[in-house]
């Protein structure tokens, strides 16, 4: 099990995005334009990184909220 908060997951993933924490927070990812293809490959390296496994492609794009992606990476 990874010892990341919530709140560095939520950090790194917007600095991946290069949008603000709040965006991320306040919305659903499939409003976030910077989510898209290229965004996600970016995201699911940065959970391998972070969690040292491989997010499946359609967790990740079913996943509606940051929290939903981050339950599904210390689930792993």
């Amino acid at each position: 099990m990874s010892n990341v908060t919530l709140e560095e997951f939520t950090e790194k993933f917007a600095n991946e995005l290069e949008i603000d924490t709040e965006t991320l927070i306040k919305n659903d990812l499939s409003e976030i334009d910077q989510f898209d293809s290229m965004g996600k490959i970016n995201i699911s390296l940065l959970i391998e990184d972070l969690f040292e496994f491989q997010i499946e492609y359609d967790d990740l794009d079913s996943a509606k909220t940051i929290t939903a992606v981050y339950e599904i990476c210390i689930k792993g």
